[in-house]
């Protein structure tokens, strides 16, 4: 018997170990891309790869592929209020991408730890948490019709300055919420903006996990959705609280203490951009006499990158 045997530790079958491999690849190949999560062998460098035009674009064309699929993955919809204003659906788009990018850059990091030294399983050792790591494929949900988009003069041409594809965006014309939650499609809603569905959408209560916003709290939703909300002038500000705090401990602190840099990515690029721009329109910018600003909303505001031309 080998020395390793007479140990009574077993080699993994690499070729099972491929075969895994490959398979959870598969799973995260209509993503990946996007974050750069296959480009580098550090999750920490992964998570501090900037989210530029280009990334932001192709998370929002395969959020939609995937979202119209038919035959498609189960999707996180995070759905923005009917108003559909400039606020909701920064809002949505960012908060969308961030659980994502963050489900990539967590079952990335899960997938490197090694199968279990002595029995060759997936299921131990280091790899306790893995079973509760998987991706989530989050959707933006813009709740008006594409056409009434330019009724929404801020939010076209901000959206418009930028380079944002808004072909790609999902809007309410797009996908009803209610069908794709009867074929099976719909794994969970993130209310953004509001914390109660209009009545025609009053139903997905019950699939309701997340809530993140900046009105009057009607306490409609399920007792164990996680909660934020808070009297600020922008939801724009407590999606960069609230992304900012997430990325840096990862999904649902599985990464532990000391795992950063997720954040510095997040904010890197026209998310910040998006995000200030939200918070100034809400604000009046930032101005100390509209009954509506916070300190919250200047604090976030200030630790974006400032935008140009306002440096200083």
């Amino acid at each position: 018997a080998s020395p390793a045997a007479a140990l009574g530790v077993h080699r993994p079958d690499l070729k099972r170990v491929a075969n895994h491999r490959v398979r959870r690849r598969g799973a995260m190949a209509p993503i990946e891309a996007a974050f750069r999560v296959a480009s580098t062998d550090a999750a920490y460098t992964q998570a501090e790869a900037s989210i530029d035009l280009d990334a932001l674009n192709l998370f929002l064309r395969d959020s939609r592929a995937i979202a119209l699929d038919p035959n498609g993955e189960p999707v996180t919809l995070v759905m923005g209020n009917e108003a559909a204003d400039l606020d909701s659906i920064i809002s949505a788009i960012t908060y969308a991408l961030h659980v994502t990018r963050r489900s990539c850059i967590d079952y990335e990091w899960m997938d490197r730890d090694p199968p279990d030294p002595v029995t060759g399983d997936f299921d131990g050792w280091n790899n306790e948490k893995e079973s509760q790591c998987e991706l989530r494929f989050a959707v933006p949900y813009v709740a008006c019709a594409r056409e009434d988009l330019p009724l929404r003069g801020d939010a076209a041409w901000l959206l418009d300055d930028i380079g944002v594809d808004v072909d790609s965006i999902v809007f309410a014309d797009d996908l009803d919420p209610m069908a794709l939650d009867a074929s099976g499609r719909l794994r969970d809603v993130v209310l953004i903006d509001h914390n109660v569905p209009p009545a025609k959408h009053r139903e997905l209560l019950g699939k309701t996990t997340r809530v993140i916003d900046h009105h009057v709290d009607e306490e409609l939703y399920p007792l164990e959705c996680d909660v934020m909300i808070g009297p600020v002038g922008s939801c724009a500000t407590l999606i960069a609280e609230q992304a900012s705090e997430e990325a840096e401990i990862g999904i649902d602190g599985m990464l532990g203490h000391g795992y950063t840099g997720n954040a510095r990515g997040l904010w890197a690029g026209p998310l910040a951009k998006m995000i200030a721009a939200a918070i100034l329109v809400d604000t009046q910018n930032l101005d100390v006499n509209n009954e509506r600003t916070r300190m919250e909303d200047y604090v976030w505001c200030h630790r974006l990158p400032p935008l140009p031309g306002c440096e200083g």
